[in-house]
Formats: structure tokens, sequence, C-alpha cells
């Protein structure tokens, strides 16, 4: 079979995809481990059976709606490559905005000078690799609830060449963390109200860990408990930054200032929804 014919077919197996055509081209690529640059200039080209049978058995796996970066094993996040699969969430761009207030903030207040970090349920490790290989003189302490996906996090610090600069703990949010103080607390945590599951994708709702999106008191559950602990684990001035629902944000202040927060900044994504809230911890 030629190139051009696999991809043919597979476009018609995935006929019901808005994509169907790159997302046949990604997975030939993949198939074949080559480029799609090399894929596209040699469409006349055969393919081996065990390539045919290997692109048909991923096309299968899209049909049922898998995800393509959990066939792929992979995501790209703030220009890095992350391992993933079905323990971890798949990074999204809107948590891309998270980390460029995070650095924004730290060039702002520490340039050029030593940050310490707390990374509140890392799952993938995309924000804690990122804000490593970003700011240098950072030390990021990341927890998770979960140990195969610290594993997982593990790997992608490894492989982007930063893993001297994190430590990694099983931890439900602060419960096993000694008595560090950090400059910054972030963290994207689940937030999605269960009773907003009609509005979301199959293949988010079918293979996406659910205790990774989901969470109780119409979402806000886990901002209550990371926002209640914050002021112990904050240095005096020290910023927490968290990512949120696009309908929570008046919550998420009002929590925020129970507990003494000022500075409160709310920062909207390139849709123009609410998406990350930052905030000063300035007094005891």
């Amino acid at each position: 079979m030629l190139i051009k014919e696999a991809l043919s077919l597979a476009t018609e197996e995935l006929e019901s995809f808005s994509s169907k055509q790159l997302e046949a081209r990604i997975l030939l690529s993949y198939a074949l481990n080559i480029t799609q640059e090399t894929l596209l200039i040699n469409y006349n080209e055969e393919i081996t059976e065990n390539e045919k049978l290997s692109f048909f058995k991923y096309i299968e796996r899209r049909k049922s709606f898998e995800p393509i970066a959990y066939i792929l094993e992979k995501k790209e996040f703030y220009g890095m490559d992350f391992f993933v699969d079905q323990n971890v969430l798949i990074p999204r761009p809107d948590t891309e905005i998270l980390v460029d207030e995070v650095i924004l903030e730290y060039k702002k207040k520490f340039p050029d000078k030593e940050i310490t970090i707390l990374d509140l349920g890392t799952g993938s490790g995309a924000i804690a690799v990122s804000l490593a290989t970003v700011i240098p003189l950072s030390k990021i302490t990341a927890t998770d609830v979960l140990d195969e996906v610290l594993k997982i996090a593990t790997k992608n610090a490894i492989s982007n060449s930063i893993a001297a600069q994190i430590e990694f703990i099983q931890s439900n949010w602060y419960s096993n963390l000694s008595n560090n103080k950090f400059d910054f607390i972030v963290s994207n945590p689940p937030y999605i109200n269960s009773a907003d599951k009609s509005y979301m994708s199959q293949e988010t709702l079918l293979y996406e860990p659910q205790d990774a999106l989901f969470a109780d008191d119409n979402g806000l559950i886990n901002y209550n408990e990371i926002i209640s602990g914050a002021t112990s684990f904050l240095n005096l001035g020290g910023k927490i930054f968290l990512e949120i629902g696009f309908n929570q944000s008046k919550a998420v202040v009002s929590i925020l200032e129970k507990y003494h927060f000022t500075e409160i900044t709310i920062v909207q994504d390139l849709s123009g929804q609410d998406r990350i809230i930052k905030a000063t911890h300035l007094y005891e």
C-alpha cells in the first residue's frame, strides 16, 4: 500500500473528526517514525505490512475517541515534549498562561536570584518542568497524591534535563510537606463541577483521569484546601498562582480574601475567559 492510499483510507475512517486529514498524517508519521514533511514528500512510497497494521490500529484507537496525545504518548507544552498516558491529564495551552504569569512575577521580584516554588498536584510535571527550564535558579517542590503520576513527572523532568532542580513528593496537597516556606505556590487543581460533564468532549470524559478533572462543592473544594493552607507555606510577600474555571473567579477571589491575600489579579486566556488568579500573602 502506498502512503497516499493509506492516508486516503484513514481519512475516510476518521470522517466524523473535524481534523481528519491532519490526524491521519500525524498518526501515519508516528507509525513510520518520520516527520510529516517527509511523509508528504514520499506520498508515492510503499509502506510495509507491519507499518500498515500499526497505523490502522492507531486509527481504530482514535475512532474510539482516544486522544492523539495518549496514542503518541507525547504532548508538547511550553516548547518541550512531555510523556503522557492515561494516568495524567494532557497539558493544555491555557496552562501555559499560568507558567507565563509565574515567570513574569519572578522577573519582576527576583531577577537573577534563587527562588523556591511549590507546585501542588503536578500531574505530568508540565508546570514544574517548564518553570525549572526557564528559571535555572529555581528550586521546585512538586507534589501529587499518586505514585504512578509522580513517576511520569519524574520521567519528564529527566528527559528535559532538569531533574536536579525538582524534588517530587507524594502528598495530598500539603499533607506530607515539611515546614519549608516557598516564594511561590502554583497549582492547576481539579476544578470542574461534575454538573458540567455535558459540556465536555467525549475523549476527555472517556480517557482522561476523572479525579484530576472534577471537584466537589461546585468545583471549589480544592481551592479552599490550597488557599487555606498556603499561608503556612508561603514566605511573607510570597505569591500564589491558580488556574481556574471560566466561571469561578468571583468564588476563588472570595476565598483568597477570606485568608487575607491581597493584590489579587485575574488574568484572561486567549478566549477572553478568566483563567488565572494570582495573589500576594502579606499578612499572617
